[in-house]
């Protein structure tokens, strides 16, 4: 295909306070925020499916005593999709904050996206990482509930689903050779 897709492009202004940026930013949900350790696929849980990977919009995001936090108004949720860049007034607005607790980091974000007039969902992300000595560990929950509204008889609206994932990560360097491991549930 001679289409591709631009993942992220964003202008970013230090104002003192905070960070403002607009464009087309990375998104704050997932494990995938953070470095994932010597693989970039280890991350990939059943969640990730339905979490967005960037969007469109503005964002304030700052550092208050250590907590990271971030307020942004998108267009959507899922941005990356052939003609789904706001193409029916679409919106969202997402919310998330870090925290580090030893050598383990803590995040939460929130998203709540109105799609197509015909879809709302809202879906909700938690992890904590960090490592120990030789070993790495997470712990990955994400929720997400999808309502359908509107439509007609010729264009129904989407079905209302619900999707919960649990997700634990585990590793560890021996020397030479490290291992992952990824349980989903």
């Amino acid at each position: 295909s001679d289409v591709y897709k631009r993942q992220e492009m964003f202008l970013a202004i230090d104002a003192g306070f905070g960070v403002i940026s607009a464009g087309r930013m990375p998104t704050p949900i997932g494990y995938e925020v953070v470095e994932p350790w010597a693989d970039p696929n280890i991350s990939r849980s059943r969640a990730w499916f339905y979490q967005p990977i960037s969007h469109d919009g503005a964002a304030i995001s700052g550092e208050i005593r250590g907590v990271s936090l971030m307020a942004a108004v998108v267009n959507g949720m899922h941005i990356n999709v052939e003609g789904a860049n706001n193409p029916d007034d679409e919106y969202g607005v997402i919310a998330s904050f870090s925290v580090p607790i030893g050598d383990a980091d803590f995040r939460f974000a929130g998203i709540y996206s109105d799609e197509h007039d015909e879809l709302s969902e809202i879906e909700l992300n938690a992890f904590i990482a960090g490592t120990y000595e030789r070993w790495r560990y997470g712990l990955e929950s994400t929720w997400l509930d999808a309502n359908g509204h509107g439509g007609s008889i010729d264009n129904p609206s989407p079905p209302d689903f619900t999707v919960w994932d649990v997700t634990g990560y585990g590793g560890a360097t021996f020397g030479k050779w490290s291992g992952d491991l990824r349980l989903s549930y």
